[in-house]
Parts: C-alpha cells; sequence; structure tokens
C-alpha cells in the first residue's frame, strides 16, 4: 500500500490522499482506488451499484440500515481490496443474511456449510485490521507516525464507522488478543485510538469541527424579523408563516425540529392555571416512551413581538381561511415514536414480521396546507436560505442553532442545566425512583420559560366584550382547535394589528378580516398586561404569575389579578439581595468552621510539644529503685513511652522487665509493644523523642483519639509505611 498526498491550489486548498491498490483482471468493474478529499474517505464509486432502480430500491438507500451497510462494505473492500474476488464473496454473504443489522440479530443461526468461504474470511478479521481502517480514516494512513494528526475524520466519526461495523459481527463479546476470537471492534487498541484522537481533537490538532453553532439572540431575531417574507421562488405565504410560527415555538420550549413535526392539533390548548398562557403537551418524542415522560409546557407571550410564539401562531393560524383546515388525522396515532421524521413517506422494514409498512403523510398541528405535512427538511432547507443567502451568516448554522440559543440564554440567565434538560425534553438517567416522580412540575419549566421573555419579560393579552363570533371571523381556522385557544390567539393578533409591527408580522388576509370585523362591530380593545413569575413556595402549584401594573394602589394577588409595578419590582430586587447574602453567610459559616477546627488542631499540637519538650529536656520524673513490675494506665503518648524508658508511679520500667514478668501483663505489654519498637527504632535514626510522638499522634491518630485508637492503628502498619510516606528519611 502506497500512500501520497497531492495539494492543488485553487479558490480553495484542498488535501488528497490516494491510496491505491493492485488491479484485478477479474473484477474489473470494481475500481480499487480509495482517496482522502477534505476529511472524507472517498471509497470506489461502484462499489454499491444499485442493482434495481426500482422505487424501494432508491428508498431503502436511504434508510438507516442502508447507512450501516454502507460502512461495512466500505471496510470490507478496504480490507479485501488486494483481492477483489473475496470482497464479492463476502458482500454475497451479507446481502443474503445481514443487510438489515437490526434484523439480523433475529434471523435464525447461519447455514454455514453453504457460506463456508464467506465465514472463514470474517472470522480472520482481527483487531488489528479495523484499527488499521479507522487509522486510514482519521490519518490518512494504516500506520500513523508520531507526528501524524488526525486531520480527516474526528472521533465521533470514527465512534460511529465502529459502531457500524460491530453490528454485523458475529459476536458480541469482547476481543482476545490471544485466542483470537471474539468482536474484533471491542478491544482496547481501538478505544483507545478513538481517546488518542478525541485528545488530539483538544489540542487543535484533529480534523475541523462540523458542529453547528449557536445563533446569538439577535441573530435570532433577524431571522424571525425575515422569515416572514418570501425568500425564494418556491416560497409561499402558508410555508413562511408555518416555519416562522414553529420556530418561535420550537425555540420557546428548547424542543427539537421532529417533536415540532409531530407535534398534533389536540396537544396545543389553554394553560390550566396561567389567564393568557398556552400549554403545550408533547407526546410524540424521541425520548418520550412512557407517561411519565409526557410533560407539559408553559407558552408565554414576550414583550418582543417579533419573537413572540403566541404572536407568531395567530398568524400562522389567520393564514389560512378555511374552517377545517386543522382536522385530526386518527392514522398517525398508530405510528413509533422512534420512526424518524425525515423518513416520513418511505417504506420501512417491519422486523418483527418481516413485511413493509408506509409511514403515513398525514400533518399534525404544523402544515403547509389542509393536507401537506412538514418536513424537517422544509424547515431547515428554508433556514439555510435565510442565514446564507439573506443574512450573509458565518460558520456552520442549522436547526440546531436555535435549541443551543435557547439553552444558551436560560444557563445565562441563572437557570440551572436540570431545569433547561427538563424543558428541552433531554432524556434523563433512568434510576428506579423514576415511577415514583410525576411530569408535572411545574416551577423548572416555568421558570425556564421566563427566562427566555428576557429582557423585556412576560406579557398577557386580555381582550374586552369577547365573543364566539370574533374568533370564528377573525381567525376561521381555529373552530377545530381545542376550546379557548382560539381566544387566546385572537387577543394577540388583535393588539398587533394595531401597532406599527402589523404588516411585518401578520398576512394580508388576516388584516383584512380584523378591519372588516371592527368596520362591523366597532373597534376591539386588547390590553398588554406584563407579568413576572413568583414561586409562593406552597408545593401545590409554586408557579404563580403576577401581573405587574404601574399604580401602587393596587391589589396583590396571584394568577390574572394585578400589584403595583414599582412596589413588586422593589420587593423582588430586596428578596434576590436577601438570597444572595444568605448564600455568602452560608458560606462564611463553613469557612469558620473549618478554620477554627484547624485552630484548634494546631494549638493542641503546640501545647503538646511544649510540655513534651519540658519532659524531656528536664530528664523526666525522678523515680526510685523500681520493686513492683506493673503497666499502669496511660491517657498520652509520652506517659507510654516514659513507663518504657523509666517507669512511671514509682514502678519498673518496662523496658527492664523479665520474661516472668512480661507474661504476666502479656496482654498489654503485647499491644503498648509496637509503639514501643516504633520509638527504639526511629530514635535509631536520630530523630529526638518529643518530634516522633507528636509525628506518630497525627498520623495514627487525631486531636481527639485515645491511646488505645492509636496503638490499633499502629497494628496494621507495622512497618511504619504512613510514617515514612508522611516524613522521608534524607540520605546524605
Amino acid at each position: 500500500m502506497t500512500i501520497r498526498r497531492n495539494r492543488t491550489t485553487d479558490t480553495t486548498t484542498t488535501t488528497t490522499t490516494t491510496i491505491s491498490t493492485p488491479t484485478n483482471n477479474n473484477n474489473a468493474a470494481d475500481p480499487t482506488l480509495w482517496t482522502v478529499v477534505d476529511g472524507r474517505l472517498k471509497k470506489p464509486k461502484d462499489l454499491l451499484t444499485r442493482q434495481t432502480k426500482s422505487k424501494r430500491a432508491r428508498k431503502e438507500k436511504r434508510s438507516c440500515a442502508r447507512i450501516y451497510y454502507s460502512a461495512l462494505l466500505n471496510f470490507c473492500h478496504y480490507h479485501f481490496r488486494k483481492d477483489l474476488s473475496k470482497f464479492n464473496v463476502v458482500k454475497a454473504f451479507w446481502d443474503d443474511n445481514y443487510e438489515n443489522p437490526k434484523a439480523a440479530r433475529r434471523k435464525k443461526k447461519v447455514d454455514v456449510d453453504e457460506y463456508e468461504d464467506a465465514v472463514v474470511l470474517l472470522r480472520k478479521i482481527t483487531n488489528v485490521d479495523v484499527q488499521r481502517y479507522l487509522c486510514v480514516c482519521a490519518y490518512g494512513k494504516a500506520i500513523p507516525g508520531a507526528s501524524d494528526c488526525p486531520i480527516y475524520a474526528r472521533d465521533s466519526t470514527i465512534a460511529a464507522a465502529k459502531k457500524m461495523i460491530s453490528a454485523f459481527m458475529f459476536s458480541r463479546t469482547a476481543y482476545d488478543d490471544e485466542r483470537l476470537t471474539g468482536n474484533p471492534t471491542m478491544s482496547e487498541e481501538i478505544n483507545d485510538l478513538v481517546k488518542d484522537i478525541k485528545k488530539a481533537q483538544t489540542k487543535g490538532l484533529g480534523a475541523e469541527s462540523k458542529k453547528t453553532r449557536p445563533f446569538e439572540t439577535s441573530e435570532f431575531h433577524s431571522i424571525m424579523d425575515i422569515s416572514r417574507s418570501l425568500v425564494s421562488p418556491k416560497d409561499t405565504i402558508q410555508k413562511a408563516y408555518t416555519t416562522t410560527a414553529m420556530w418561535a415555538v420550537q425555540r420557546h420550549v428548547i424542543r427539537r425540529n421532529d417533536d415540532m413535526c409531530m407535534l398534533d392539533v389536540n396537544e396545543i390548548a389553554p394553560h390550566r392555571n396561567q389567564v393568557g398562557a398556552l400549554q403545550l403537551t408533547i407526546t410524540w418524542s424521541k425520548n418520550v416512551n412512557n407517561e411519565n415522560r409526557v410533560m407539559p409546557h408553559i407558552i408565554l407571550a414576550h414583550e418582543d413581538m417579533i419573537i413572540c410564539p403566541l404572536v407568531a401562531l395567530g398568524g400562522y393560524v389567520g393564514v389560512f381561511s378555511e374552517k377545517d383546515v386543522f382536522v385530526i388525522h386518527t392514522g398517525r396515532a398508530g405510528i413509533s415514536s422512534l420512526i424518524n421524521i425525515r423518513n416520513a413517506g418511505e417504506t420501512i422494514d417491519n422486523e418483527d414480521e418481516g413485511e413493509t409498512t408506509e409511514i403515513p403523510d398525514e400533518p399534525g398541528f404544523f402544515r403547509f396546507g389542509k393536507t401537506i405535512c412538514v418536513k424537517t427538511r422544509h424547515t431547515s432547507e428554508r433556514l439555510k436560505v435565510i442565514c446564507k443567502d439573506k443574512l450573509n451568516m458565518t460558520g456552520r448554522t442549522g436547526t440546531h442553532g436555535k435549541r443551543k440559543e435557547a439553552c444558551d440564554k436560560a444557563r445565562r440567565a441563572g437557570d440551572s442545566k436540570e431545569y433547561t434538560d427538563f424543558r428541552g425534553g433531554w432524556k434523563p438517567i433512568n434510576s428506579s425512583s423514576d415511577s415514583y416522580h410525576g411530569a408535572i412540575i411545574p416551577w423548572p419549566d416555568a421558570k425556564v420559560a421566563y427566562s427566555l421573555t428576557l429582557p423585556g419579560g412576560p406579557v398577557r393579552y386580555e381582550i374586552e366584550n369577547y365573543n364566539a363570533t370574533m374568533c370564528t371571523e377573525i381567525l376561521p381556522a381555529a373552530g377545530n382547535l381545542v376550546p379557548g385557544v382560539g381566544k387566546i390567539l385572537t387577543a394577540a393578533v388583535v393588539y398587533v394589528s394595531k401597532t406599527d409591527f402589523a404588516e411585518k408580522l401578520l398576512p394580508l388576509n388576516l388584516r383584512t378580516r380584523i378591519t372588516s370585523y371592527e368596520s362591523t362591530h366597532g373597534e376591539i380593545t386588547v390590553k398588554k398586561i406584563k407579568i413576572m413569575i413568583h414561586n409562593d413556595g406552597s408545593g401545590n402549584d409554586c408557579a404563580q404569575f403576577i401581573d405587574i401594573v404601574n399604580s401602587d394602589n393596587a391589589d396583590n394577588t396571584d394568577n390574572g389579578t394585578t400589584v403595583g409595578g414599582e412596589t413588586l419590582l422593589r420587593v423582588k430586587q430586596i428578596s434576590q439581595q436577601l438570597n444572595h447574602l444568605g448564600s455568602r453567610m452560608t458560606k462564611l459559616e463553613r469557612m469558620v468552621e473549618k478554620n477554627d477546627l484547624q485552630t484548634r488542631r494546631q494549638l493542641n499540637n503546640l501545647t503538646n510539644s511544649m510540655q513534651r519538650m519540658i519532659m524531656f529536656r528536664s530528664g523526666g520524673p525522678q523515680v526510685g529503685s523500681a520493686i513492683v513490675a506493673k503497666l499502669s494506665r496511660v491517657k498520652n503518648l509520652d506517659f507510654l513511652w516514659q513507663e518504657y524508658v523509666s517507669g512511671i508511679n514509682g514502678f519498673k520500667p518496662a523496658s527492664k522487665f523479665t520474661s516472668a514478668e512480661r507474661g504476666k501483663v502479656r496482654f498489654t505489654y503485647c499491644r503498648r509493644k509496637v509503639f514501643w519498637d516504633a520509638m527504639t527504632k526511629l530514635l535509631g535514626y536520630g530523630i529526638d523523642a518529643s518530634v516522633i510522638i507528636g509525628r506518630l499522634e497525627n498520623i495514627y491518630g487525631s486531636d481527639r483519639s485515645s491511646v488505645t485508637s492509636v496503638l490499633n492503628n499502629m497494628q496494621k502498619d507495622r512497618e511504619l509505611k504512613k510514617y515514612f510516606e508522611s516524613h522521608p528519611l534524607r540520605t546524605s
């Protein structure tokens, strides 16, 4: 195998690595040239030739199983590149048995005799073969040197290729290097390769990241400002207002594009507590696999009308003049939530029955027409046109940028990651207590919703003299929505129609209907009331919203009533200051306790050292001739050492005991001997006795430890390893 790199200079610099292999005359149709271009390992063009041009074959080529299968064929073609006849044998084996990796695990055992040649070739694949292929993908060569960098693929790409190849392996156990058995992708060498690539990326020596960057809040504001207009020749007013409403709601609930596409008509309703707000219940999502994961989210109106979700929803519903647009399609209820919305309208394999099922195209709440479904590619393509062509944004932008911007904004406002994960519907860590936790937790959801409305804050629209005829004539399509939704959206669009933003935010036909209604029934009065979040701490429904007015004479009550604006803001500021002071006081108390404990320990050590110095410098107490060989009860190590050297209380020193005398007190003597031996040993190194005693107390005891506990700890460490680790001997 030879590797060469050619650099061509054009408007952009392209790095190409060519891996050439011998040509096999028996397989002339299969080219044998592998290249790495712009960070991607290019396989031979005719490697995956389509055997049929049927509609089903084209759909299967885009399926997840086909992606897995393509990764496997890329590896096998590289591994058997010197003899492509072996590759054809292996490919025929996979085509007949394991084209779908998920269904492959449920098939009956493969007939080894029928595919003996292929099985033998596949069982000879080792972890080194897989590692070299992954090195070619990342480094451009099978055996990279110390100075080579993984500039062609990132660690996530290599990990995905490893996973896809692993799906087709015979074994699910870890690879054994000695016996050459097991799954070759499950080896330490390959895992270390992924780690090395990740470390290189951290140091800036890896491939360039292709992650979508988060939008800035000002950038998202510009996107919403221009999204209601026609941005391409194929664009329509329905698409413009549909995607605008979809993006506004998606950003407010920090949800996935797929979640918005799968949202149904009956999942948007008036909020159960807050007047003028909507409640979004997402029952069809990637991480919603049981009832406990179904969480209602509050939808608040913003002071900034350009990104306000209620104004965007009102414009979206108002763009339709038909009354029966929002029809619920019952056929959507039978689709598994695990199916990716990107495959809508395509056929997939039913693994349990071996049949194919057509994924229906019935629309949900967001639709381009009565029967026209919104798919993720529609929104992503339109967002790309706005970002690149209209706003000339730099960097990699995409649909993930909206979700990242919302997360960043909530975190900067002081919300914890747990709160944003709760509202965003990210998959939590499973635990046995999940079944005891309810899905309805108002405060975290409402707190993040409130943060996403800043700096203007949330508002609510209140319409006077509302009647059903008003909604029917202004928003005729709202008749099939959940009762109460039409009233909230009508109040929002009527208020906007009286501002300077009416022409920019509302479609022409909606503005015409509002004008026609007012000319017939009189002017409609709508008030915009600022609200703020409040935690009453009751535990029942702690997320409450309070109206803010400009008068200090109003009463202070919850849920739709008013309080004095200046007074309430002042109370909020004082509350925040008290919370801040409380947290600081807690930290200071902990610091004082820690410093007090350290000071007491230092004073105790200093006192003990002074007592030892006085005792040993003066030669200790004078003891007469020892008559009785007896051990006394001692309360510190100083007296214990004095008992051994010179004796205490007039008794004979323990160092002078005879064997018979030691036998009378053998139990106590043996327990204390470990200390006496340690002292004798350390004194031999020329260390002062008082210093040794202080060190032994610190290492094997504490300021409140008894002599017994010190002796017990020393009994476990007769070789004094802990002592020498803390106080190593100095060698001259």
